[in-house]
């Protein structure tokens, strides 16, 4: 599990289109998709922890001022994450979207939730932020 797990991300992150095109030909060669699904969601959904911590870290993030969710976060999964997520499992219900963006959700909601005091504190100036976690 660990070595698929490493590979997945390998692949993510080089955005190789060549390297998706195998993976995804290999899946449908031996079924890898039904026997690996759980694993490459777990996969997916370290992705996205990994994501929302990085933005959520970045010093032009913690004055709270701008949202984060729709403008940088939301954006990268609809133009990065589920492209690729979709295309390695053939997502056409659309069940993988839901529960990525769920994900995506849950951990920004985790991580903006910790950093409530601070929120609180450059209060008005995170008016933005204070919204954001209210919807999210």
């Amino acid at each position: 599990k660990e070595s698929i797990y490493k590979y997945l991300i390998k692949v993510y992150e080089a955005e190789n289109s060549t390297d998706l095109n195998n993976l995804t030909a290999v899946n449908n060669i031996y079924d890898w998709k039904r026997l690996f699904k759980q694993q490459y969601i777990l996969s997916m959904k370290s992705i996205i922890q990994n994501k929302v911590l990085a933005v959520c870290q970045n010093d032009e993030a913690s004055d709270f001022s701008e949202p984060l969710y729709d403008t940088v976060l939301f954006q990268w999964f609809e133009k990065n994450l589920y492209p690729f997520s979709s295309a390695l499992l053939c997502d056409t219900s659309g069940t993988l979207r839901t529960e990525l963006s769920i994900s995506l959700a849950e951990n920004f909601t985790k991580v903006r939730s910790q950093k409530l005091f601070e929120i609180v504190a450059d209060y008005p100036d995170s008016i933005p932020s204070l919204r954001e976690l209210k919807q999210t």
